[in-house]
């Protein structure tokens, strides 16, 4: 791995992740450091002989080239996955200290040097790694991230908040929407939704003007499924004032939409699905090339139970981009439930709810409710020796699952009935 690949590799771990854990993603052989990793570093290496003997290569390869960086940043990689900071930190250091000829390189180490800090709360040690990046590159736009989140972690939601209007003062050109960052980064780190939103309320005071201020203060205000008939106005009051702000922000007229299909779901009034539809629409108008907006809709039909009107969208948006999780996911419960709703439990066409699901599992191959789905339709077609084996295949999966329970017993009765 040469300067600018490691260089690739620290920018795409900082900008993908907000914990080191899951840096993994830009390892070698990412799988096998996923795999019996619990004992691995308390000295119980027999877990993980693999990774052991990857440790030893490297650190070989570190004796024969003590100069290059991107080992140490290797050694990183791993003990960062099993969250092993003080080990993450010393290679991070050391990754440091053979790059000092490379500044943006050293930007990027530094930030996620002081997120490990942050990890484990030395706050002393994070600021000063966030400093020696203003002393690189005060503008630098990862100064702000992580910066606010500094703040974020030590509950100062008055500073947070004022790193916040910084932050979007600094990202206007990049289009990047640092609050809806950090409401992303609160729900994985900040346990008190009364302390998140007081952070955005802070953000709003601060920062009235601020369309997105006051579209990720809707998204604290919001709260649960449970709780949206009662949140549904003060939410709304806050996305109206966004949508004033700024009338083409697409992101805050899927949320608006959004909060309507939530709250048309909870009450199971449907009149609310004519509002949340009118901002799809109104989303759509305003950027027609931005497919965010499409998947959104084809969520709505999804949530709502059209599955052929979700399968329609989803499916022209795979073609787009092949690699999109989320539309993956999506694309194939909405094939599984058509399959299970349109054949299985009305018994009409289960050869065309047998395809279905198969275009299901070959998205996702390792679903337990799918392939649940599958043997029940397989059931009912009188395959029972099929449908036993699909049954087990998902109970490998999902042992607990009440679906596959039930559907072990259903299908090992019917063979005791034959006689098999």
């Amino acid at each position: 791995m040469n300067m600018t690949q490691l260089l690739a590799l620290s920018l795409s771990i900082f900008l993908a992740s907000a914990s080191f854990s899951f840096a993994l993603q830009a390892a070698p052989d990412q799988e096998k450091y996923q795999k019996d990793m619990v004992n691995v570093f308390d000295g119980n290496f027999s877990a993980a002989q693999e990774v052991r003997d990857d440790i030893r290569a490297i650190e070989e390869a570190i004796d024969e080239s003590p100069g290059d960086p991107s080992l140490y940043y290797e050694l990183a990689l791993i003990y960062g996955s099993v969250k092993n900071y003080s080990k993450t930190i010393e290679f991070l250091k050391k990754t440091i200290a053979y790059s000092s000829d490379d500044q943006k390189l050293l930007i990027a180490l530094h930030c996620i040097l002081a997120k490990q800090y942050m990890w484990i709360k030395d706050f002393n040690k994070a600021r000063e790694a966030i400093d020696k990046i203003r002393g690189h590159d005060p503008e630098n736009l990862f100064v702000y991230t992580v910066d606010t989140e500094y703040f974020i972690l030590k509950k100062d939601w008055v500073k947070a908040a004022k790193k916040l209007k910084e932050a979007e003062g600094a990202c206007a050109a990049e289009n990047i929407d640092c609050y809806w960052d950090a409401w992303n980064f609160c729900l994985k780190k900040v346990k008190s939704k009364k302390d998140i939103i007081e952070l955005f309320r802070l953000g709003v005071e601060e920062n009235p003007n601020s369309a997105k201020a006051h579209r990720a203060y809707a998204a604290a205000l919001r709260g649960s499924f449970e709780t949206i008939q009662e949140d549904f106005p003060i939410v709304m009051q806050e996305l109206q004032k966004a949508y004033e702000l700024d009338p083409k922000y697409v992101p805050t007229m899927l949320m608006i939409a959004n909060t309507h299909m939530f709250l048309g779901i909870s009450s199971k009034d449907k009149s609310h699905f004519k509002d949340a539809l009118s901002w799809f629409s109104k989303a759509r108008s305003a950027d027609p090339k931005n497919l965010r907006s499409l998947y959104a809709l084809g969520y709505f039909y999804y949530l709502t139970g059209d599955n052929l009107k979700a399968i329609k969208k989803l499916e022209y948006l795979l073609k787009k981009n092949p690699d999109d999780e989320d539309v993956t996911e999506i694309l194939a419960y909405s094939y599984n439930n058509q399959a299970f709703h349109a054949h299985y439990e009305t018994g009409k066409n289960l050869s065309r709810g047998l395809r279905l699901i198969e275009k299901a599992i070959k998205l996702l191959p390792y679903s337990a409710v799918i392939l649940s789905t599958k043997a029940e339709l397989l059931y009912k077609m009188g395959k029972l020796s099929e449908a036993k084996k699909v049954i087990n295949q998902a109970a490998v999966f999902a042992p607990s699952h009440p679906s596959v329970k039930k559907d072990i017993f259903v299908i090992e009765e019917a063979l005791k009935s034959r006689g098999q």
